[in-house]
């Protein structure tokens, strides 16, 4: 099946990161309300995330979680 299964890593919707709301962020499957709201409030407190590796300053946020969320984010 591998050969047959083909994933276009460009058709991926990417959150953008500096300027999102707790709800969009929520509305991820990966993301629960609690970590979102954590995001923002390192966000509100630290400034911009200068690139998506800037989210692991949140103690929520381990590398395999990390791992998992990077593809999704952007900081545009």
């Amino acid at each position: 099946l591998r050969e047959l299964f083909l994933v276009d890593s460009s058709a991926i919707i990417r959150i953008p990161i500096n300027s999102c709301t707790v709800e969009q962020l929520a509305y991820h499957p990966y993301v629960d309300w609690k970590l979102a709201k954590a995001l923002i409030a390192y966000r509100t407190q630290h400034g911009p995330f200068g690139d998506v590796a800037g989210i692991r300053g949140c103690v929520l946020i381990d590398d395999a979680l990390f791992r998992k969320l990077a593809p999704y984010f952007s900081t545009e």
